[in-house]
């Protein structure tokens, strides 16, 4: 009798914690990504979810973070704007779409030109620049008229990141609970088996290959310059 009743409030402790974290916080429904060469990873396209705070996630039809689709043709007095850049750009999971500085610039720039303008942020959480230079030169700037790329200091430390770097999923996880445990309990605890760079890579090292990202950024500048936008 004591089994069955600690099993029941353990099931039951276990069945409020799902429902709880499925409904307060958004786990057992992340935001899903793919897995490839050229980008290393970035968002399946049409997606919404609504996460931490019931903060929406919004993902259009060409894999951009964006209250809006991208619809191959275009208004006459429209204006395209691309973001790109890593998860200061994207906004994480726990920013609502309206409160990313890319989508609140459409606001602003509507504004002051009086233009239609769609807004496209094609970030992702944890890029670094030879992310996005695979991302334009598998997919181009989307037909843009204005490219906006966000580099940080930080970026410079990046290589190509890939999928199995990450804390995040490309198929939906089982449970609320599976999610929690996987991308931020053993995820992090994880992240104890390494230390900085600085320990292995001399300083002369450290700033060539800032130099070659430096280089991967003023590449992808040129590349949206060749297709015609600012």
């Amino acid at each position: 009798a004591v089994f069955m009743w600690a099993a029941l409030v353990l099931g039951s402790a276990v069945v409020a914690l799902e429902i709880g974290l499925r409904a307060f916080m958004g786990f057992g429904t992340p935001i899903l990504y793919d897995n490839t060469y050229a980008t290393g990873y970035r968002p399946l396209p049409n997606q919404e979810v609504r996460r931490t705070g019931r903060k929406r996630v919004r993902i259009n039809n060409l894999a951009l973070r964006a209250s809006r689709d991208w619809p191959a043709r275009r208004t006459p007095n429209e204006l395209r704007i691309l973001y790109l850049g890593d998860s200061v750009t994207y906004g994480g999971s726990y920013v609502d779409d309206r409160e990313t500085f890319a989508e609140a610039s459409a606001d602003l720039v509507r504004k002051r030109t009086g233009r239609e303008v769609l807004v496209g942020n094609g970030a992702v959480n944890g890029w670094g620049p030879k992310n996005i230079r695979g991302l334009v030169g598998r997919y181009g700037f989307f037909g843009s008229d204005i490219v906006v790329v966000v580099a940080l200091e930080a970026d410079l430390e990046r290589d190509l990141s890939h999928m199995g770097e990450t804390p995040y999923w490309n198929h939906r996880p089982s449970s609320a609970i599976e999610e929690v445990l996987s991308s931020w309990v053993a995820y992090k605890f994880g992240l104890r088996r390494f230390e900085k760079k600085e320990r292995f890579v001399s300083p002369a090292e450290r700033d060539s290959f800032f130099r070659e990202n430096i280089g991967v950024y003023m590449t992808v500048g040129r590349l949206g310059q060749m297709s015609g936008a600012q």
